[in-house]
């Protein structure tokens, strides 16, 4: 027999729970322009057939005026090895212990369908996304599911849409966007046309569920990256050394900004022109010299060498003076080290020293939680974790980011698999109470 419950968006549904274990939602207030997503939990409670082996298929059917800005999908189990850092948790999970884990959404089976095993917890997703399209109005959501067998069970989720628009987004929100990981999971090129048309794709979906900045990769980010290690080359600036001289080309940057553009992203993130934890080496820097294409800097070049230091200080004039001439350098926000420490503090401020001059206007803004930095001026627009945030707060810092990454898993807000949805929805309500400009991950 199949069971179902429309719940919020921010359950977490695991296989092995009872649909009694979650609260019903069945009706939202929306603007005309607003996304709601909400949940069909279903079981099929039953014997197992031992020769069918308890498998069977249902098919999805939607009912809406509001049909034209459905989407449904499914929430699928994903194996989770370590859904906690092993002793390192709080009272405000789901769970701690690995297995399986509700996390992809992807679409429905044969378009229309889901699979029944018996005596399970499943999930299908709706999206709801009037787009300023949908008069206002209440609207109906009638979702029937049809097993096997002919049996059907339907539910109704009431949508209420006001006559009113959600303002555009105005914060600041990035979160890292690594191309090379992209060219090495699908297996091509870097910079070939087919990965372009999958940077799209997800250029597009990050800018869909509220991203407004995009990372600018002039050189390979130096970020995550073991020392002595290197990541795959996705350098958009095309640099030739000639006769002592730098030259640099940026048809490939170009048409990542137009891109960009096009999509609706508001801001650049440019790359940290210095490695992570302290600014205590260059990134990796590839260029072609005498007809050879080869790397001319990276971990074995101390930061703040002469060579260095004057190669960054004529990629960073090139760059500004590119995007002022096309007007859009505004959009533009710099970085010098990602995470410095207490002890890489005066290499940080030397390597930020050796480029201010020429940012001199613009936002630089890293992500730091030692709250020295600030208070000896040395950065003017910190970026703190969530767990280390109290004292910008404190101190009214104005132009306030927040970020999280692996280490804020106590008592703040994250999106770890094994946390409650409510854990990571509270972070809009907690940047808007406190004046918060702007969010990292």
């Amino acid at each position: 027999m199949l069971k179902t419950k429309l719940v919020s968006s921010l359950v977490k549904p695991f296989l092995d729970e009872s649909i009694e274990d979650h609260r019903e939602f069945n009706c939202a207030t929306i603007l005309k322009n607003e996304r709601l997503s909400f949940q069909l939990l279903y079981s099929d409670f039953r014997e197992v057939n031992v020769l069918g082996f308890g498998v069977r298929h249902a098919r999805v059917s939607v009912v809406s005026d509001l049909s034209p800005y459905l989407r449904i999908r499914t929430v699928e189990q994903v194996p989770t090895l370590m859904p906690t850092f092993e002793g390192l948790y709080d009272d405000d999970y789901l769970r701690t212990e690995p297995g399986l884990y509700p996390d992809p959404i992807l679409p429905l089976r044969d378009k229309d369908q889901v699979i029944l095993f018996c005596n399970r917890l499943y999930s299908i997703w709706v999206d709801v996304d009037p787009q300023g399209c949908a008069a206002a109005g209440e609207y109906p959501i009638r979702i029937t599911l049809t097993d096997d067998d002919g049996g059907e069970t339907s539910e109704t989720f009431v949508v209420t849409i006001l006559d009113t628009f959600l303002p555009a987004q105005d914060f600041y929100v990035t979160q890292w966007f690594h191309t090379d990981c992209l060219a090495n999971y699908y297996n091509v090129p870097v910079f070939s046309e087919r990965h372009w048309e999958i940077v799209e794709a997800f250029m597009r979906t990050a800018a869909e569920n509220g991203q407004t900045a995009i990372y600018l990769p002039l050189v390979t980010p130096p970020l995550d990256t073991a020392v002595g290690g290197e990541r795959t080359t996705v350098q958009l600036v095309d640099i030739s050394l000639r006769n002592g001289e730098y030259v640099f080309g940026f048809e490939k940057m170009d048409r990542w900004c137009d891109l960009a553009i096009e999509i609706g992203f508001r801001f650049f993130e440019v790359v940290h022109l210095f490695t992570q934890w302290g600014a205590a080496h260059a990134p990796k820097v590839m260029a072609t010299v005498e007809g050879e294409y080869r790397k001319i800097f990276g971990w074995e070049t101390d930061s703040l060498s002469d060579e260095y230091r004057t190669f960054v200080r004529m990629l960073l004039k090139a760059f500004l003076s590119h995007m002022q001439a096309r007007g859009i350098d505004a959009m533009c926000r710099f970085h010098i080290s990602d995470e410095p420490s207490a002890e890489t503090m005066e290499t940080y401020r030397a390597a930020k020293d050796s480029v201010a001059d020429l940012l001199s206007g613009y936002v630089i803004s890293d992500a730091l939680s030692n709250f020295e930095f600030y208070k000896q001026g040395i950065l003017e627009t910190p970026t703190p974790s969530a767990n280390h945030i109290q004292p910008f707060l404190d101190a009214h810092v104005k132009h306030l980011n927040v970020y999280y990454c692996c280490g804020q898993w106590e008592k703040v807000t994250n999106r770890f698999v094994a946390m409650p949805g409510a854990r990571t929805r509270i972070l809009g309500i907690q940047m808007y109470r406190n004046g918060v400009e702007g969010f990292l991950h």
